[in-house]
């Protein structure tokens, strides 16, 4: 009997694996389709997709660990250390060469490198809406001065991102970037959905450009579709939900006893106001992400 039960439990497992084995292969064989979808995507066609350095995964040098998801975790970045050869190399476009790029540029572009291009994405595995560095946002960072704050003319400048990352990987004793990767122990079919995924993700960042949003600055260098790929993102340091808590926190601490007996009545009415703009801020984002569904 314990015989039987043991050859019926490994036949299970064995068709449960065979039964991933094809699905992967099945997830495979769609991937580039599924990609182009987005490529076709109405958000995708009404923007230009914008170029962005970039890095080898050795270059980047990881610190905390700051979230984890389906697919995906994500690092805080300690620092950037350039390999100088790579100074010289032309990044990868997220999208397929536009009209304007010149054909000394598209000549550069290996055929992978092309079918990389901008025109393939994925949200659904990522929190789009954040906030960025005002002050009246949610993303508690600490005010810096103009000479510090990255531009983004500056890491949209193919030719000097790298660099200008590089030098300015961390404002005061904080990180500014983050980088985002698959897991390390996946099954072969949660790789591929991760790595399609996150080949959409950084599609769907490339076009998407609101200030409550997040921003992507750099891709890994290669194949797209690939279980090394990467994005490197802002590092945001309070979450919505943190900030809700925080405010939860307020508000007993201010708004005094039963009836409000006792409330700092200045205090709650600053607490009001920044929560009105952070709702606004997020109205925004999701007015204009539903404006480019």
């Amino acid at each position: 009997m314990r015989n039987e039960k043991g050859k019926g439990a490994a036949a299970g497992v064995a068709a449960k694996h065979r039964r991933e084995r094809e699905a992967t292969a099945q997830l495979v064989a769609q991937a580039e389709d599924l990609l182009k979808l987005v490529d076709e995507s109405f958000v995708m066609r009404r923007q230009a997709p914008r170029q962005y350095p970039t890095f080898e995964r050795s270059e980047i040098r990881t610190g905390p660990l700051l979230g984890l998801g389906g697919f995906g975790i994500v690092f805080e970045v300690n620092d950037i250390v350039l390999v100088a050869k790579k100074m010289e190399l032309p990044s990868i476009p997220l999208s397929r060469p536009e009209p304007s790029i010149s054909p000394e540029t598209k000549d550069k572009d290996s055929p992978k490198q092309q079918r990389n291009g901008l025109k393939r994405a994925d949200c659904s595995q990522t929190t789009l809406v954040m906030f960025t560095d005002d002050p009246n946002q949610v993303a508690k960072q600490e005010p810096a001065k103009e000479d510090e704050i990255n531009p983004d003319d500056e890491h949209y400048d193919i030719a000097n991102a790298r660099q200008h990352m590089h030098q300015h990987v961390r404002r005061k004793s904080d990180a500014r970037y983050a980088i985002k990767r698959l897991q390390r122990d996946l099954t072969d079919l949660e790789r591929t959905r991760g790595m399609i995924d996150l080949a959409m993700e950084a599609k769907y960042l490339s076009v998407i450009w609101h200030p409550n949003i997040v921003k992507m600055r750099g891709i890994a260098a290669g194949d797209m579709l690939s279980p090394r790929f990467f994005i490197l993102l802002d590092r945001l340091y309070e979450t919505l939900d943190e900030k809700i808590k925080t405010w939860k926190a307020l508000t007993v601490r201010h708004g005094g006893g039963i009836f409000g007996i006792g409330a700092n009545k200045l205090e709650m009415k600053h607490l009001m106001v920044e929560k009105m703009i952070v709702a606004y801020d997020l109205a925004a984002a999701f007015w204009y992400l539903h404006d480019n569904r």
